[in-house]
């Protein structure tokens, strides 16, 4: 009698977990199932990351002394947009300080912490600003490529107080699937 019962306790713990992964893990990644990936060669950078099939890519030729390569990409069906960028910088901590300082912008929050992404270590900077009866949130991560003060800005943007639950899958197929190389 006890084989029976726990038999029927295993089948219904399989059955559940089945609906729950097909109901709660489906519809992300069908929704992911068509990313792309993007490939660009500039200068001695060899940049690679995936994107949703729904996001736009762009590489643009802003650059100059310390910004070395920009790619701006939006997502309207996601609600966000944002940039991949190469930067040099000699002390990372401080320009991110430095820079929050001269900020114009009306900060609501703001947060930089150290972090860990990848084979990377550098900073998470989060942030909510007011822009009059705009309010713009982001999600920035800068992380140090090699000893030569080269960074990866990866930029996340969306005109909300906070992102949409559906941009979280995006954004870590994202910071997931990036890779530079430096020649």
């Amino acid at each position: 009698m006890q084989i029976k019962t726990l038999l029927k306790t295993a089948f219904a713990v399989v059955i559940a977990l089945l609906i729950q992964y097909l109901y709660l893990e489906g519809p992300a990644i069908a929704s992911f199932q068509n990313d792309r990936t993007y490939e660009y060669q500039v200068d001695n950078y060899a940049v690679k990351a995936q994107f949703p099939a729904t996001t736009e890519v762009h590489l643009t030729p802003d650059k100059g002394e310390e910004m070395r390569l920009n790619i701006y990409f939006t997502d309207n069906k996601l609600s966000f947009r944002g940039y991949l960028q190469i930067w040099r910088t000699a002390d990372l901590e401080h320009f991110l300080q430095d820079s929050k300082a001269r900020s114009t912008y009306n900060f609501i929050s703001y947060v930089l912490k150290r972090t860990s992404l990848n084979h990377w270590s550098g900073f998470e900077e989060s942030w909510s600003a007011d822009f009059g009866e705009n309010v713009i949130s982001s999600q920035e991560y800068w992380l140090e490529l090699n000893d030569n003060n080269e960074v990866v800005r990866i930029s996340f943007f969306t005109d909300q107080a906070f992102f949409p639950d559906s941009t979280s899958s995006a954004i870590r197929l994202i910071l997931d699937s990036i890779s530079v190389k430096n020649d």
